[in-house]
């Protein structure tokens, strides 16, 4: 009998923390989608200053090989590749709903821009 008593105790105890977790689980899953929902919300800003950075390097691009000194065509492939691929994001940044995929798609692209636009200023001297 007493066996009966310690089993039910121990069920009740283990209810009682499931019940805990289910808790917390439900807290961090707000977390997530609050965080998800910002992330979605700055997408238009993250892709606004990329398209002002790509703008520039377009420029700078077309101004060197106008006086004769093109841009490294690695240069110009790599901030092609990275325009290309925030373009999806951009066109339609409801699509990606995982918060880390949209994340390091946009950095990402960031990255190579800036570096592909750094490359660009070091060419033409500014």
């Amino acid at each position: 009998m007493i066996k009966k008593y310690v089993a039910l105790i121990g069920i009740l105890c283990i209810g009682s923390w499931l019940a805990g977790c289910a808790k917390e689980i439900a807290e961090a899953t707000g977390a997530v989608n609050t965080v998800a929902t910002q992330v979605a919300s700055d997408v238009p800003t993250a892709c606004a200053l990329l398209q002002g950075a790509d703008a520039s390097f377009q420029t700078i691009a077309a101004t060197q090989a106008g006086v004769g000194k093109p841009l490294a065509a690695s240069v110009i492939s790599d901030e092609s590749a990275a325009v290309a691929g925030v373009d999806q994001l951009c066109a339609n940044p409801a699509a990606f709903t995982s918060v880390a995929g949209t994340l390091s798609t946009a950095l990402s692209a960031y990255a190579a821009v800036m570096k592909a636009l750094a490359a660009a200023q070091t060419a033409a001297g500014k």
